[in-house]
């Protein structure tokens, strides 16, 4: 196998953002909806029958392009998001030395999900909230949102040291 087919793609400008996009492209073929696909197979059964029958097994599946994958993640997290604001807004105060305290939210927005990996192996970029970004060296942050199907781009904030 070729080894370079399975190292994440080299992000260094816009046009390689674009680039590692189009495998995302919700009107190309590659993310089209496939029809299920029904597998059967004949298997043989155990050592201890005698008359070594044949039993037909049969499955389902569905195959899932790497868009619909990522986009089965990012509503997970979705509705993370949803969850903590909810949770946020019903919480009711607790009064601490005679103050009224608010206690910090129980659910976690960030934090690794499964499709993490995915991103930066497919597409070189990572994971910030509800969006793919790239950081890249000509000053800018380049912000994918992958429901709209839209790059944004905005100057990175500089860090003072």
């Amino acid at each position: 196998m070729n080894r370079q087919r399975f190292e994440p793609p080299i992000v260094r400008t816009a046009s390689d953002i674009k680039r590692v996009l189009t495998q995302l492209e919700p009107h190309s073929r590659l993310n089209m909806k496939l029809d299920d696909v029904v597998l059967m197979a004949d298997m043989p059964g155990t050592d201890t029958d005698s008359r070594g029958r044949m039993f037909r097994v049969s499955a389902r599946t569905k195959t899932h392009s790497p868009r619909d994958i990522l986009l089965e993640g990012f509503k997970v997290i979705k509705q993370r998001e949803d969850m903590a604001a909810k949770a946020i807004e019903q919480e009711l105060p607790v009064a601490v030395n005679d103050k009224e305290m608010k206690p910090p939210p129980v659910i976690a927005e960030d934090g690794f999900i499964s499709i993490d990996p995915i991103i930066s192996r497919m597409l070189g970029g990572y994971r910030s909230g509800c969006f793919i970004q790239w950081n890249l060296a000509d000053g800018f942050t380049y912000r994918y949102d992958i429901f709209s199907h839209r790059l944004t781009r905005f100057e990175t904030e500089k860090r003072e040291e």
